[in-house]
């Protein structure tokens, strides 16, 4: 097990690696940037009255109309005929958004001469951030209701009225279009199609608040329940962003009750990433869904067809497969076909060439008719697969398969044939249109029915080429998935050089399963016997429909990143071989014939660290809570054995560390992790037991022992830097209140009272009145709480906490300044008690002066009176001992100001800073809503900021906990430890649980503090002349002091090294045993985690007895008595 240094090292290291992760994930090459869409006319929104019932109750929400140019007039006028589609913006998001696809809808309607059209409706949900607070998500579902039932009215006797609208939802509001049948009253009929823009269906991007947790589970519920009856007519459809879209993870847009789900990477013809907002406005994917909403209308009607399966079948054509035209019914490929006389046949020999048709400039090659390319079926294990390219090939049906059995001039032919065009697809291209088949030939021989695969090339004056590849099986297969992937930079070369005119090769990942297995896939031409060249390399993987392609031209050569955005999902035991081949990962290699090239792979640390901090960090925050848990939980130990208060770092050191607490998270995890069973998450939830949070990401073994290892030394090293920073801006930074209080009685006090007494003074008069009288400011923060928001009073809280925290640190450096002086007057000795607590030493300042008077007179007498100063020293050493104990007693007020305390106080007063992360949110909202409503409701924030208020005013801000003398300090320090196992078992992916997990924490504290005075004030304790200083009587804290000093005491030794000045910290002197006890006690870092050592005169005496009856020893050690009394004295 490294030490608490080396962790801490380690912990730095991987801090530093998780932010360039960040910068490569923010700052990585981009893909090819979408293109805009702009409107042709200038558009106009016009808004929708509503009843006023919806109005009084949806007071900050509107419905518009969307128009552009001439049809302005109309839709002022309420005047609607088409088709009604309804866009829902998403968090934060405008109801303008809808302009792109409205605008494109509308143009396409008026180019194309459509007999019909669509009406586009749009709410405004007032740019609320749905994803942040959930609390909005029930209004604003409601109002979509409202809002379809306002639509359809507005088509009141018209022919062929509509009687469902379409909604297109973006990011939270594709999750609003599913909420609303979660309403039992509302009608299913109504909807009947939904498609989503990078919507997080299976779980959201972050948890705030317990409202967006129950909302997505009352969802699931509806759905779970009604897919199978009531709304299997509902076609539902999402698309996500991809790697660029950095807030919703392409993991999250994928649900069981998905019709369709893809990325846009996925999508034919628009093959780009895009980010959360680029996929409104993205010219490509815009025109894809215009043409699939127009597709799903029945020419007949006039309206959305009613057959769900003809639907899902236009969606997954235009968003997954399309391989032919623009409209769905016009690509359908027919089954067989007839090839008509008069075409010109060819049947080559080579495996691997190139037919062209009117691309010779010579005019060599020109259509004078159709060409049929003939391709032999060969039971050969050469003639396995055939891959065809085709570029500039415009036509929908040219692939098929026949049995050449006719004869003309001299030749067999085909005069009828199967269509297997519809295996074809589009290819992803820089330059002219290319579409690429792969057939599996020996499947077609076994049949025994075929002879020939037949290319049809049309008559057309254009240029056509295709690219024919004849091959055995190319699967190439990498290494295994070692650790050698994270740093050899060496390539691994799959293929030295690729096989003249091969046009495809296949690498096989299938062992690519989780998130570190991060890899590039660098292909490089050797040879080409043209300037310009083409290749592509694609990664499918298909659990996730998703494809990402990279491009290798004569201008660019770009590594293709092998990485999942999905962690592949598990696969049931009894699942069949073949399916399991089906759902491996590939990379699919199209070449250019007339090159050859190169295959390698090469890892990709950054690629890998991008990959982490893209999983990592919506799970940091929670990692961060439980080490500031564990931290406290070391420093109360420390109290609770030494009296005193550990440094925050060296707590963390000591205490945070996670190799205890990880391993039980993980058993815990896997026996309250319910499976993938939809059935057993909701009858676990319904018992009140939440989904472990630690296996949301990471699923397969090894994982489970990285990723939260990896979390945990990341958020280890954030809270050590946010120690460092909240040193700095106390010890820095303690003007900054003063400054603070003055802006603001200068700018919110009369000139009538700043005329008696100046801004800075009243400044000062009202923090030191606010400090000093806690009770008020509770009051003000529970009244600003009551009437507005409970994370509002939590920050103000937080800045008081801080004012208090200056304020302790500027008490002890004005002791420690007058301790000083006391030392250079010579009033007083210096001491390491003095210097941890300056503010407890002036008592002792009578005595230190005796000390010295005695000292002198003792030097006066010389050598002669040695031994009536060391019988002397024995009453001196007794008074300075009961006057020690007599201080520990009854100086309680002045050990406030001591380092101990302001140790303890920043790790609370962290833990207080990490509660109000989680109600930002709610605060945003509330101001956002203000002009609405000047109290947000429903606020998540207030039962917590309640409790936490209460038990830290009633504790830290008097200055009342912690106390050494309190017991009962092992029950708090095992409940701080299960606490911290809670945090890092469900709080992960549910930020929602900190705030409660911290007010159990500070109720724990507070409780133990009053409860425990109450029963010492019932039941008081007994204490002997020698047993008044433990903290704690019970026999098991002897035991526990001896457990937990020994993992440490490496670290005590180091610190306790040169406190003596070099000398042994076990000296034989009868007074160091006492006194380094006492100073240890005192003194910040808690030298040394040992119970306090008791001081025993007996033993002084009998020092004192050997040293008089041996005159020869005495006279050899040379000891100055004055010295010895210096010591006593302390």
């Amino acid at each position: 097990m490294p030490s608490a240094p080396v962790f801490t090292i380690l912990s730095a290291v991987v801090v530093v690696l998780y932010a360039i992760g960040i910068h490569n994930l923010i700052y990585a090459p981009k893909d090819r940037s979408c293109a805009m869409t702009y409107m042709f006319e200038y558009p106009q929104f016009a808004k929708i009255p509503l009843p006023d019932h919806v109005s009084k109750t949806f007071k900050r929400y509107n419905l518009y109309a969307y128009s552009e140019g001439h049809h302005i007039e109309a839709m002022r006028k309420m005047k609607f005929s088409g088709i009604p589609v309804l866009f829902l913006p998403g968090s934060g998001g405008s109801y303008k958004q809808a302009r792109s696809l409205a605008s494109v809808c509308m143009r396409k309607a008026l180019n194309s001469r459509s007999p019909f059209h669509l009406d586009f409706f749009t709410a405004d949900f007032n740019e609320e951030y749905s994803a942040l607070y959930g609390g909005v998500l029930e209004s604003q579902t409601e109002f979509v209701r409202q809002s379809i039932y306002r639509i359809l009215e507005l088509y009141k006797g018209k022919t062929n009225k509509p009687t469902s609208v379409v909604l297109v939802g973006h990011s939270m509001s594709g999750l609003i279009a599913k909420g609303i049948f979660n309403d039992p009253s509302f009608d299913p009929n109504l909807v009947q199609v939904i498609l989503t823009l990078a919507t997080p269906h299976s779980r959201p991007a972050i948890v705030f608040d317990e409202y967006t947790y129950q909302y997505y589970q009352a969802t699931a519920r509806t759905w779970i329940s009604g897919r199978g009856n009531q709304l299997a007519h509902v076609t539902l459809a999402s698309v996500g962003g991809g790697p660029m879209d950095y807030l919703v993870q392409t993991d999250s847009i994928a649900s069981w009750e998905m019709d369709v789900h893809t990325v846009t990477t996925t999508v034919p013809t628009v093959w780009r990433s895009v980010d959360h907002l680029a996929i409104l406005w993205c010219k490509e994917l815009v025109l894809v869904s215009a043409r699939a909403l127009f597709d799903m209308v029945d020419p007949d009607t006039k309206q959305i067809t009613s057959d769900n399966l003809l639907r899902n079948s236009i969606l997954s054509y235009h968003f997954l497969q399309r391989n032919a035209g623009k409209q769905y019914r016009k690509s359908i490929h027919h089954p067989y076909a007839t090839f008509l006389d008069g075409a010109e046949w060819v049947e080559p020999l080579p495996r691997q060439l190139t037919v062209t048709g009117n691309v010779d400039a010579s005019g060599s090659d020109r259509l004078i008719k159709p060409k049929h390319v003939m391709i032999r079926l060969v039971d050969h294990p050469q003639h396995a697969t055939l891959a065809v390219e085709a570029v500039n090939h415009k036509e929908a049906d040219w692939v098929f398969v026949c049995q050449a059995n006719s004869i003309v001039k001299d030749s067999r032919v085909c005069k009828n044939g199967e269509n297997l065009s519809n295996a074809s697809m589009f290819w992803p291209t820089t330059n002219h249109k290319r579409k690429r088949v792969v057939i599996d030939l020996i499947s077609l021989q076994q049949q025994k029915k075929f002879s020939h695969v037949i290319l049809r090339m049309p008559l057309n004056n254009e240029p056509v080429q295709f690219h024919i590849d004849v091959h055995a099986n190319r699967v190439l297969k990498p290494p295994s998935m070692g650790i050698w992937l994270l740093y050899d930079k060496r390539p691994v070369v799959l293929v030295a050089e690729t096989a003249p005119k091969a046009l495809r090769y296949v690498v096989d990942f299938s062992e690519i399963e989780s998130l570190w297995h991060v890899l590039h896939l660098v292909v490089k031409p050797v040879a080409c016997s043209k300037k310009e060249h083409h290749a592509v390399a694609m990664l499918v993987v298909p659990w996730s429909n998703e494809k990402s392609f990279s491009f290798i031209t004569e201008t660019m050569q770009n590594p293709l990143p092998i990485r999942l955005l999905h962690v592949k999902p598990r696969v049931p035991k009894n699942t069949p071989r073949s399916i399991e081949i089906n759902m491996a990962v590939k990379a699919e290699i199209s070449l250019d014939p007339t090159c050859t090239y190169t295959i390698s792979l090469e890892a990709a640390p950054g690629l890998l660290l991008s990959q982490f901090a893209r999983s990592l960090t919506p799970c940091l925050f929670a990692y961060v809570v439980a080490i500031l848990f564990l931290t406290l939980r070391e420093q109360l130990q420390s109290m609770r054995q030494t009296g005193c208060c550990s440094l925050f770092h060296l707590a963390m050191s000591r205490g945070a560390k996670p190799f205890y607490i990880l391993p039980i998270c993980k058993i815990l995890s896997r026996m309250f992790t319910p499976g993938d069973d939809l059935n057993s998450r909701l009858f676990l939830s319904a018992l009140g037991i939440p989904e472990p949070g630690m296996n949301t990401m990471a699923r397969l073994p090894v994982e489970n022992l990285l990723y939260p290892f990896l979390l945990y030394m990341c958020a280890f090293g954030f809270v050590y830097v946010a120690g460092l920073v909240l040193m700095f801006l106390i010890v820095f930074n303690a003007k900054l209140i003063n400054g603070v209080a003055l802006s603001f009685v200068g700018r919110y006090f009369k000139r009538s009272i700043t005329n008696w007494i100046s801004p800075s003074s009243l400044s000062e008069y009202v923090v030191e009145f606010m400090i000093k009288a806690p009770p008020i400011v509770v009051a003000l923060l529970l009244i600003v709480g009551y009437k507005s928001c409970g994370s509002l009073s939590l920050i103000i809280g937080g800045i008081y906490f801080y004012t208090v925290l200056c304020n302790m640190y500027s008490d002890y450096m004005e002791a420690l300044l007058m301790y000083s002086m006391r030392v250079v007057t010579g009033k007083e000795k210096i001491s390491l008690e003095g210097l941890a607590n300056p503010g407890g030493s002036g008592q002792n300042s009578s005595s230190s002066v005796d000390g010295d008077k005695a000292v002198a007179e003792l030097k006066e007498k010389g050598k002669e009176g040695k031994h009536r100063a060391l019988s002397l020293s024995v009453p001196i050493l007794k008074e300075g001992t009961a006057s020690k104990k007599e201080e520990e007693v009854n100086s309680k007020d002045s050990e406030r100001n001591s380092l101990s305390d302001i140790n303890i106080y920043m790790t609370i007063f962290l833990i207080y800073v990490a509660a109000i992360v989680p109600s930002v949110p709610s605060l945003l909202t509330w101001a956002h809503n203000y002009n609405y409503d000047h109290s947000l409701s429903p606020d998540p924030t207030f039962v917590p900021f309640v409790i936490i208020l209460m038990s830290v005013s009633s504790t830290f801000w008097i200055h009342a906990y912690p106390h050494p003398k309190l017991p009962y300090y092992r029950i708090v320090v095992d409940a701080l430890f299960g606490l911290a196992t809670v945090t890092l078992l469900y709080a992960p992916t549910r930020i929602s649980f900190i705030p409660f997990i911290i007010s159990a924490v500070m109720l724990l504290l507070c409780g133990h503090q009053w409860l425990t005075t109450l029963h010492l004030f019932i039941y008081p304790p007994s204490y002997d002349d020698r047993g008044d200083s433990e903290n704690e009587s019970d026999a098991d804290s002897i035991n526990d002091n001896h457990i937990d000093s020994s993992h440490s005491a490496t670290d005590d030794e180091v610190a306790d090294g040169d406190d003596e000045g070099g000398e042994s910290g076990s000296n034989s002197d009868y007074n160091d045993d006492g006194h380094d006890a006492e100073e240890r006690k005192v003194f910040p870092i808690c030298l040394n985690a040992q119970p306090p050592a008791e001081e025993d005169t007996s033993d002084a005496d009998s020092n004192v007895e050997e040293d008089e009856g041996d005159e020869e020893d005495e006279d050899e050690d040379e000891e100055d008595p004055s010295e010895l009394i210096k010591r006593s004295l302390g």
